[in-house]
C-alpha cells in the first residue's frame, strides 16, 4: 500500500507523523471517510468542503488547501491502482509546542490512504441488529464535526460487541436519538422518512438520501426522535459513505416492522446506487 503523507507517497512502514503532532497528542484533527467507484471518489468536493467547514468550527488554521486535498485523494487511488475503494483523509494540526502552544504558521499533517473495498452483501439482504446505548452521548457544540476525538463512538462499538449486536444507537442528553456509532439513522413511518435532527454529523450519504426522497416525492421529517417511538416505525436503515444504506431489522431485541429489510429501504438504496453510478461516469 502506498500512503500519501504531506506530499509524498510512502510505504506503510515508512508512513509516519511526529509524536509531537497535536493530532496524536490531543486528537486535534479531522478526517473524512469516502468511497470510490469506478476510480472516482463519490462527492469528493462535498467531503472536502465539510472538512474545511469543520476546521473553521474548531479554530484549526489549515496550511493545506482544498485543491491539494482533492488531488491527494485522487492520486492515492491511482498510485494504488484502485477502482472500487475505501479512502480516508486525515488532517491534523501538526507539530506543536510542549504546552498547547499554537502558531499561525504551523504545517498541518495530511495523510491519505485507500484500500480495495467490497461491501458486506449479506448485511444488505438480511439486515442488521442494533441496540440503543446504555450511555448518553456527551453534549457538545462540536457534535457535527468529524474529529479525531472519537472516543464516544469507539465506546459505542465496544458496547455493541459486548451486547452481541451489530451497532449501537447513541442518545442525546435529553433522551432523544442521535446517530449510530459511524452512521446516521433513518426510520420509515407511513411511507415517509423520519430522521434525528440534533446531536448528529451532517452525513454526505444522508444528504443524498434526502435529495433522492425529494425527487421521489417521499416526505422527510427531520426532528427529535424518542426511543419509545420505535414500535411505531415500519422500517429502519443506517447510512454512511462507506456502507451506503444498511437495513436495520431489530432494535433492542424487537423486530422493526416485519423483521426483514423493507421495500422503501430497498428502493432508496437502489436509487442511491443509481445516483452513484451516474456521478461516477
Amino acid at each position: 500500500m502506498k500512503i500519501y503523507v504531506n506530499g509524498e507517497f510512502l510505504s506503510e512502514e515508512d508512513a509516519k507523523v511526529s509524536v509531537f503532532d497535536y493530532g496524536f497528542l490531543y486528537g486535534y484533527g479531522l478526517f473524512e471517510s469516502m468511497r470510490a467507484y469506478n476510480g472516482k471518489v463519490f462527492r469528493l468536493d462535498r467531503h472536502v468542503k465539510r472538512l474545511f467547514e469543520s476546521a473553521k468550527r474548531i479554530g484549526m488554521n489549515l496550511s493545506v488547501e482544498e485543491g491539494e486535498v482533492r488531488a491527494a485523494a485522487q492520486k492515492t487511488l491511482e498510485e494504488n491502482g484502485l477502482s472500487d475503494a475505501y479512502l480516508r483523509v486525515t488532517v491534523t494540526y501538526g507539530k506543536g509546542g510542549p504546552r498547547l502552544e499554537f502558531s499561525q504558521n504551523v504545517e498541518n499533517s495530511l495523510v491519505v490512504f485507500a484500500r480495495e473495498f467490497s461491501p458486506d452483501a449479506p448485511a444488505y439482504e438480511r439486515g442488521i441488529r442494533v441496540a440503543i446505548s446504555e450511555a448518553v452521548k456527551p453534549h457538545s457544540k462540536f457534535s457535527g464535526v468529524k474529529s479525531l476525538n472519537f472516543l464516544p463512538y469507539l465506546m459505542a462499538k465496544l458496547e455493541a460487541k459486548e451486547r452481541g449486536v451489530d451497532d449501537i444507537v447513541l442518545t442525546n442528553p435529553d433522551g432523544t436519538l442521535a446517530e449510530a456509532s459511524t452512521s446516521n439513522i433513518f426510520f420509515v413511518s407511513k411511507g415517509g422518512l423520519v430522521t434525528p435532527d440534533s446531536g448528529i454529523l451532517p452525513g454526505i450519504t444522508k444528504e443524498a438520501v434526502v435529495e433522492i426522497a425529494a425527487k421521489e416525492g417521499i416526505q422527510v421529517d427531520e426532528r427529535r426522535v424518542l426511543p419509545n417511538e420505535m414500535k411505531f416505525f415500519e422500517e429502519c436503515f443506517l447510512t454512511n459513505s462507506v456502507m451506503e444504506l444498511v437495513p436495520v431489522v431489530e432494535i433492542d431485541g424487537n423486530a422493526v416492522g416485519s423483521g426483514a429489510p423493507g421495500e422503501i429501504t430497498r428502493k432508496i438504496h437502489h436509487l442511491y446506487r443509481r445516483l452513484v453510478a451516474d456521478e461516477s461516469l
